[in-house]
């Protein structure tokens, strides 16, 4: 009798205990003899993604150096994607449309959600028919596609977008172009229709795959992919950076991986000739030369730029035959801005003293003792604007126009040796100098005691990465 209960005992006990997480098990087997099995250990703990966050800090600080080699990539890459998902994470919103016109919806929409809607008055019959469209609360892009649903509506997406003609000026040799377009500010215009594309929708940048309609191409065994890629307006997305593939099946059953990107072309050069093309440098091996009279030339701005929404994939089905992709999994690498974060940090407050951090770098110049304490000049570092504009619009003026202001944003924080924050007796406007790839900003703070430690912040790009997974994606 007395073992039967002891049976029963142990049994409760083993139900009450808490099960294994099996992100332990597997950051043991990240130290295992077997090679096989710590390649899958490392590819399963990287699966998991942000739940397995615990059990890889305790691998990073295994002494064993194998394991610590293994688990601090994975670990970063889970954070980084945990910090995504809290980054690109929108509130929600609830529709409750009874009969409401068309355009009245719309408009309301588009103010509750911040997304610029329209609706195109060519492609529209009837712009105030009634619209009923009740959802539960429902991500902003996935009430959207509800509200298009029920509205029979089908959104409309092109390759180009076109810019506003530009001031008329007494020199057409040189005309500066528009700012970059981001891609929250392209409007979604909207048709008659209906269209119900493959899309990730549940966070604040949605991901579509546009139609095998919209110009593509084939090359070299592998299909052009267009997918739409679109940020809520309150994000401050900067845009891709890159769109990573991990599963890739077509309706053939086999498995495909993605493309390489073409080669761009040689680019033509215009050599004038006479004197400015003595001067002219030497285009590259293999670059076709046009050759032209020394004249003037009038260089028209352009009317249209590329659609900042719109990100080309090259995908390689597993099958020359086949027509659709069932699978169709992987991540979008993106950046945003985030606001107030830490860039650098100085503990002990002395001339000469300098810290590099993420975001930029930090370091005093001079310390003065007064009477009401002490004054501190201290210079803050950062990647110039010009540098990410540049990127975004790589073809335009030497130095183009920035139109937030140079200082915007950024601060230098005070604190004693226990963590308060001391506040400064003064708040100057810093001394800004920007020469293109650094930009440099300066103070002359003054505090009632010395501190023990500085630190700067200020707007930071920051990486992001937006898993998707779509279904049944044609195939140009």
């Amino acid at each position: 009798m007395r073992r039967w209960l002891a049976a029963v005992g142990a049994v409760g006990l083993a139900t009450l205990a808490p099960a294994a997480d099996p992100a332990d098990e597997l950051a043991r087997r990240l130290g295992a003899p077997d090679h096989t099995a710590r390649e899958a250990a490392t590819r399963q703990l990287d699966a998991l993604g942000p739940a397995a966050i615990p059990a890889l800090e305790a691998a990073a600080r295994s002494s064993n150096p194998e394991v610590v080699r293994r688990a601090a990539p994975i670990l970063a890459r889970a954070r980084r994607t945990a910090d995504s998902a809290t980054r690109l994470r929108a509130a929600p919103v609830r529709l409750d449309y009874r009969n409401v016109p068309l355009t009245a919806a719309v408009a309301d929409l588009s103010a509750r959600t911040g997304i610029d809607l329209r609706l195109d008055p060519a492609g529209v019959a009837d712009m105030d028919r009634p619209v009923t469209c009740a959802t539960p609360d429902l991500p902003p892009w996935e009430a959207v596609a509800a509200f298009a649903r029920a509205a029979r509506l089908k959104e409309v997406v092109t390759p180009d977008i076109e810019l506003p003609p530009p001031p008329v000026q007494k020199h057409r040799s040189y005309f500066a172009p528009p700012p970059p377009v981001a891609a929250a500010e392209v409007p979604v215009r909207f048709i008659d229709g209906t269209a119900d594309l493959p899309a990730a929708r549940a966070g604040a940048v949605r991901v579509v795959a546009l139609p095998p309609s919209f110009p593509g191409g084939r090359l070299d065994g592998q299909r052009t992919l267009y997918l739409d890629v679109t940020p809520l307006p309150g994000l401050k997305w900067e845009g891709v950076t890159d769109v990573r593939l991990g599963r890739v099946t077509d309706d053939t059953g086999r498995v495909g991986s993605r493309g390489h990107d073409p080669v761009p072309p040689a680019p033509l050069l215009l050599v004038e000739s006479g004197l400015l093309g003595a001067l002219a440098p030497q285009p590259p091996a293999g670059a076709p030369v046009l050759l032209a009279p020394l004249e003037p030339v009038e260089v028209l701005p352009p009317t249209a730029r590329p659609n900042p929404r719109v990100v080309a994939v090259p995908v390689r089905p597993g099958s020359a035959a086949a027509r659709v992709l069932t699978v169709l999994e992987g991540e979008v690498h993106g950046e945003v801005i985030a606001v107030d974060q830490e860039l650098a940090e100085l503990a002990g407050v002395q001339p000469d003293r300098t810290a590099a951090g993420d975001g930029g770098r930090l370091s005093v110049i001079e310390v003065e003792s007064v009477a009401a304490g002490v004054r501190v000049a201290v210079e803050v570092e950062v990647p110039s604007p010009w540098v990410r504009l540049r990127r975004r619009q790589p073809v335009g003026p030497i130095w183009p126009d920035v139109a937030a202001p140079v200082g915007a944003g950024y601060a230098v924080r005070a604190f004693d040796a226990a963590g308060r924050e001391i506040r400064a007796t003064t708040r100057p406007t810093p001394a800004v100098s920007d020469d293109g790839a650094v930009k440099s900003l300066t103070w002359t703070l003054s505090y009632p005691e010395p501190p023990a430690r500085l630190v700067a912040t200020g707007p930071r790009v920051v990486p992001v990465i937006l898993p998707f997974k779509l279904a049944n994606v044609p195939l140009p």
